[in-house]
């Protein structure tokens, strides 16, 4: 295995895990405590005895037969687009602001699409229903899905951006990478956390929302579909309520 190849897929691989099981153990933390009751969306309601330790296990089978073979092939992707893997010569931060939030908009939008798709009576009978087990959300829902899903929905939408620019001629670090899946991870988290944290970062910069959209949207099993923003749900008219 080549140097690259070792920061590439190793270096991801950990970052990945620490960024979405640290995000998920604070939140439990939380949850345990009671330090944040107040900002808890559903006061008096707990999500479903044993899901979030089925929740858990199909993660971790995730994390090993999904995103690892993921990780492999997507190195060698990114390797071809050229995709800067040595530490030095990094972005300067207006680059990266741009970067992370073309990346988002790119994401929001394949979310957006995919995801509605999963809502379709088939797709979500035979896929996207795994997800929806957590009616009340729990942090730890964020990567309780289908295989299929977890691939489509979760990891593909986020190395796009990073590709298309590549393929554009723009460079792209991987310390942008990685960044931008940490900020990604602690979006998903934050969207099914089940509180409401007015100082927790990912929703309250963006829209202002907070976590209230998603959790409607797993509450109410419909709407509210996209990610990062509202402009997707507000022009189709799929902003749940």
């Amino acid at each position: 295995m080549s140097a690259d190849a070792k920061t590439f897929i190793i270096g991801t691989t950990l970052i990945s895990i620490v960024a979405f099981w640290f995000s998920v153990g604070a939140f439990k933390v939380i949850e345990l405590t009671g330090i944040f009751k107040k900002y808890k969306i559903w006061s008096n309601k707990r999500t479903k005895k044993g899901l979030q330790l089925k929740a858990v296990k199909l993660i971790i089978l995730n994390e090993i037969f999904v995103q690892t073979p993921a990780l492999v092939v997507s190195f060698y992707m990114f390797e071809y687009l050229g995709l800067t893997m040595t530490m030095g010569n990094y972005p300067g931060v207006f680059l990266f602001i741009f970067q992370i939030i073309i990346f988002m908009l790119i994401e929001d939008t394949m979310f957006y699409w995919i995801h509605r798709l999963l809502h379709q009576k088939t797709l979500f009978r035979k896929i996207h229903h795994i997800h929806h087990r957590f009616n009340i959300n729990s942090a730890v829902a964020s990567q309780y899905a289908h295989p299929v899903e977890f691939l489509i929905c979760d990891l593909v939408p986020v190395i796009t951006g990073p590709a298309l620019l590549l393929i554009l001629g723009l460079p792209v670090h991987i310390i942008t990478l990685w960044i931008w899946m940490v900020i990604r991870i602690w979006e998903s988290v934050d969207a099914h956390s089940g509180y409401n944290l007015p100082f927790w970062f990912p929703h309250k910069l963006i829209y202002g929302g907070g976590s209230i959209p998603h959790d409607l949207h797993h509450s109410k099993n419909k709407g509210s579909f996209a990610t990062f923003f509202e402009h997707w749900d507000k022009l189709f008219k799929t902003h749940v309520k």
